[in-house]
């Protein structure tokens, strides 16, 4: 899940107005692409994997069928489609490896009253056969380097829901942005604490930064953001983090087995091996990392987190670490209050903060009534949970204060492909309609302002 590529098809689903499970596109050269009878809004009517019986699709859901879709990666899989022409085709396809795109770091720029560069970071991916190997820390690097040639004044950098993944590529993509000194403590189950330090000296960014983070941010995204709040090196900017300051490893169950990349198969079983301290002492187990400047967040007003699993390791602290020097403190209240002037003032924010109370209350009710009949059901439903409603679901009409665009050497890459194009087109139009990103942005040009002039 957290590799720059993954076994596929070659193409993404989704559910249409009529709730028909659809073709939304196809990656170029994939296996769908190259039948050249496969196309975009095709309606996926059955799906037969080799030795099953078949599957309709108009008694499933969209989440079945992509858990059917993605129940392996080997044999082959037998499609019914019918093609936007009204003609049934079927295609027998295998998965081939392919590049992800959505896993992969990019960059763009954020034009308004000043220029600010915007990375999201959907997870911490590595060559996960040789960490030394390309990463996303070498590949933020390079955007970095990328977006300071269009003379940005300030970054944000976006790991929300973002679940983790290489230890070593969160350390060294906290030394990014910190010069030196230890980022993170472990300790296994001896008890020994021992301190990670900066692997690289020097940074590749050191102007003023945000750091966005929400309630699915965990792990090694945890560790950054802690990092980076407790060296004073950039605003937090969201709502408390997951919570999981553990480590864990993945081993075959096939005890003859000596490669751990190997297939194994008896299956496979994820260890911890140890827990994560902040250089402060602290830990973001259970708690998670509280954000500086606090934004309006769903996951507020469910059971989500650490903290809500039975089996989750305690928190707990450790002596701090002696030698980590933190820069100088960075105007947080100054920063905070900006910001809940202009949330108070933001129908979308206020219409996030109804559905959280909503949502909180139906959650405190311990006995629900809840009717069978569809039609009932139906407005059962509406009224109780339709609460949950999305920034981008919400916020119809595109960020007034700010442009998003590609840096120019990407713009003149994805125009090269009309797969790169559509994605990309997609990716600008979610950042300008964001209004998380707008008010973090409108956060770092508050930073920009208050930092001395040179």
């Amino acid at each position: 899940e957290l590799s720059t590529e993954n076994n596929s098809f070659g193409y993404d689903i989704d559910e249409n107005k009529e709730v028909n499970i659809i073709i939304t596109q196809l990656t170029p050269v994939g296996p769908a692409w190259k039948t050249g009878e496969i196309h975009a809004n095709d309606e996926l009517l059955q799906i037969q994997w080799e030795g099953q019986p078949a599957v309709d699709l108009s008694t499933i859901g969209y989440e079945e069928a992509e858990d059917i879709l993605n129940q392996s990666n080997h044999g082959t899989v037998l499609l019914k489609i019918r093609k936007t022409s009204g003609e049934i085709y079927t295609a027998t396809l295998e998965k081939e490896k392919i590049e992800t795109q959505e896993n992969l770091v990019k960059g763009y720029v954020l034009k308004g009253e000043k220029k600010i560069g915007y990375i999201s970071l959907p997870g911490f991916y590595t060559t996960w056969e040789d960490e030394r190997g390309s990463g996303c820390s070498s590949d933020m690097a390079k955007e970095i380097i990328r977006l300071k040639k269009e003379n940005i004044e300030g970054l944000i950098l976006d790991v929300r829901f973002n679940g983790g993944g290489s230890l070593g590529e969160a350390l060294q993509l906290a030394g990014i942005f910190i010069d030196e000194g230890a980022l993170t403590g472990t300790k296994d189950k001896t008890g020994k604490l021992s301190f990670l330090k900066d692997p690289n000296r020097g940074t590749v960014w050191d102007g003023p930064m945000v750091l966005m983070i929400n309630g699915q941010s965990a792990s090694a995204s945890e560790l950054l953001a802690a990092a980076l709040q407790d060296y004073n090196r950039a605003v937090i900017v969201g709502s408390p983090s997951y919570g999981k300051a553990t480590m864990q490893q993945i081993l075959p169950m096939d005890t003859m087995t000596k490669n751990l990349s190997a297939k194994s198969a008896n299956g496979y079983v994820k260890i911890t091996t140890g827990k994560l301290y902040r250089v402060s002492g602290l830990t973001a187990q259970l708690k998670g990392v509280n954000p500086d400047v606090r934004l309006p967040d769903f996951f507020d007003a469910i059971h989500y987190g650490e903290k809500f699993n039975a089996d989750a390791l305690p928190f707990d602290s450790v002596k701090k670490n002696a030698y980590y020097k933190p820069l100088p403190n960075l105007p947080i209240d100054q920063l905070a209050q900006l910001s809940k002037q202009r949330i108070a003032n933001n129908k979308n924010f206020a219409a996030i903060n109804e559905s959280i109370r909503k949502q909180s209350q139906y959650m405190d009710v311990t006995e629900r009534v809840i009717p069978l009949k569809l039609e009932l059901f139906q407005k059962w439903a509406e009224q109780n949970l339709d609460n949950r409603i999305t920034a981008e679901e919400k916020n119809t009409e595109a960020s007034k204060i700010f442009v998003s665009q590609n840096y120019k050497d990407e713009a003149s890459t994805v125009l090269t492909s009309s797969y790169a194009k559509a994605i990309n087109d997609v990716t600008l139009k979610n950042i300008q309609r964001d209004i998380y990103i707008e008010e973090a942005f409108q956060i770092i040009i508050d930073l920009i302002k208050t930092q001395p002039k040179n």
